[in-house]
């Protein structure tokens, strides 16, 4: 043990006292490390921190020790690392439809899927026990709720990975080879040590990836949380959300309007029925009426509110400068980074800047490892009908999924309530389906939909990632050009954007011309091959 305040070394104004003694505890005394370590039989001897220090670089003895064992900080877990995003990807680059042997591309989308799972999923509450590395007590994973840090070695063959995982450009992959997915390869003959990823996750996605074929390798911590709570459409009672969901949601299908099935009184009594069994939400029908813009306005509630859980604390901040003292104070700050400084005038500078990693303080609202829950359901939804759909799936985002309708093969069941799910071609008219399809990445697609499922009522939907596709567009971002450059490999096209919004210095906006350019992106799952 080393103690300050050593006689060499420490300011007359803090004098130590002339004897030696070791610093009292201020623990409890069954939590003292000094008396735990005493118990187990081991010698505590103590010394000044400057001898010791003296002793590292003098002592061959201990100075070849430190350098034979060097100290290796054990790894533990950081909350947002177990945070990840919705899962966007692409399964298959092109395809026509056979329409004559009833293939049919076709888009579903989960009703309000986050707020569904923020509805009726588990979530855990209050404080975990914390096992660090393979800690005996530590009780099986079918138990667990929380968060697990470990190595995982993905299977080898597996059409449709189960977990995310963070490459060093920060993207969010979901890949059965670590070596693969930095490579951007996909013929892989990496060794276990190449393939094997090293994360943290919430425990559910994980039991589900042990139950998929993949192996735990090493288990560095674990988050356990003993206290659960899941809500009860039958007495409504329990879960987090429930409250605000039901709120909230009520509003939004009330304003949502009647579904067009329900004609008559006795299908519009069943339509709310199934709203309490199903879901656990009360519809008042006299409340019912359709406003597009108060619907916009519930839905974007129930949608994003539970995102301030996950709010990073640590934002650029803008302050203006008025003084030398004032300056002085900012710049000699240990707390705060400045990023930038800009003179405005003679006596104010505009000042950039943010606090350090170090002095960064969660913010009172914060839960991170709920954010983490909300969007690992959420995955696993989508999950269960990629997995239902193999290699019929073409296209996921993160609540939608494109895929290959076949005569005797099962599509996914369709539904009307939050988080089942509903046909977005539907709006093109009854019977509408995509019969040719492209895809050159996360956001970028292009499809030719059968309006009221004729062919010869064709409608092109293209959808490019930071490209607004309007009329001054129209004749470069194309159905063929995109078929082009997916199948063909053209070149990478320049979009000109006759007029965007744009910040610029000095507090200004302004509208200018721009461009940007147009090229395929690298799939973001890669599969081994063998």
């Amino acid at each position: 043990m080393f103690s300050l305040n050593c006689a060499r070394v420490a300011p007359e104004s803090r004098q130590p006292p002339h004897h030696f003694a070791p610093p009292p505890s201020p623990l409890n005394p069954r939590l003292d490390p000094l008396l735990l370590l005493s118990r187990q039989g081991y010698t505590i001897k103590f010394k000044w921190e400057c001898c010791w220090d003296s002793e590292k670089k003098h002592n061959p003895r201990v100075k070849q020790y430190f350098e034979g064992n060097p100290f290796k900080a054990p790894p533990f877990i950081k909350e947002r690392q177990g945070l990840y995003g919705g899962r966007t990807e692409t399964f298959v680059k092109y395809h026509r439809c056979d329409v004559e042997a009833g293939e049919k591309i076709k888009y579903y989308d989960f009703q309000s899927l986050y707020p569904s799972v923020l509805l009726n999923k588990q979530f855990i509450t209050q404080h975990p026990r914390v096992y660090a590395g393979n800690d005996l007590k530590c009780p099986p994973l079918d138990h667990v709720e929380g968060y697990i840090f470990c190595r995982i070695l993905p299977p080898l063959q597996l059409h449709v990975p189960v977990l995310p995982w963070r490459s060093p450009s920060k993207r969010l992959l979901f890949v059965l080879c670590r070596s693969c997915g930095v490579s951007k390869q996909s013929d892989c003959s990496h060794s276990i040590e190449e393939r094997e990823l090293v994360g943290v996750w919430p425990v559910p996605e994980v039991r589900l990836a042990v139950s998929k074929g993949y192996s735990i390798l090493e288990i560095f911590e674990v988050w356990n949380y003993e206290n659960r709570t899941t809500f009860d459409p039958a007495t409504g009672k329990g879960g987090i959300f429930a409250s605000f969901m039901c709120h909230w949601g009520r509003k939004k299908i009330q304003y949502s309007g009647w579904p067009s099935f329900c004609t008559y009184q006795e299908l519009k009594n069943e339509y709310i029925k199934g709203w309490k069994e199903q879901v656990g939400i009360v519809i008042d029908p006299e409340a019912v009426q359709l406003n597009p813009s108060l619907t916009q306005w519930g839905k974007g509630i129930i949608n994003v509110g539970w995102g301030k859980l996950c709010q990073l604390p640590q934002q650029t901040s803008i302050s203006m400068v008025k003084g030398y003292k004032e300056l002085l104070d900012f710049v000699m700050n240990d707390t705060i980074e400045v990023l930038s400084l800009i003179a405005l005038s003679d006596t104010v500078i505009q000042m950039t800047w943010k606090t350090v990693d170090d002095c960064v303080e969660s913010l009172p609202i914060n839960s991170v490892i709920t954010g983490a829950y909300t969007t690992m359901h959420a995955r696993l939804e989508l999950y269960k009908v990629l997995y239902h759909l193999q290699e019929r799936a073409f296209y996921c985002d993160t609540d939608s999924c494109v895929f290959l309708s076949k005569p005797g093969l099962p599509d996914p069941p369709l539904g009307l309530y939050f988080g089942q799910l509903t046909d977005e071609f539907e709006s093109y008219g009854a019977g509408s389906y995509c019969y040719e399809w492209v895809s050159a990445g996360a956001k970028q697609y292009a499809m030719k939909v059968a309006c009221g499922g004729d062919v010869s009522k064709t409608k092109v939907i293209i959808k490019l990632r930071g490209i607004s596709l309007n009329y001054s567009c129209s004749n470069v971002v194309t159905f063929e050009r995109f078929k082009a450059m997916v199948m063909d490999g053209e070149d990478p096209t320049k979009v000109n954007i006759p007029a965007q919004i744009a910040r610029v210095k000095g507090w200004n906006i302004v509208s200018r011309p721009s461009s940007k350019i147009w090229q395929p992106t690298q799939q973001k799952t890669l599969r081994r091959r063998r």
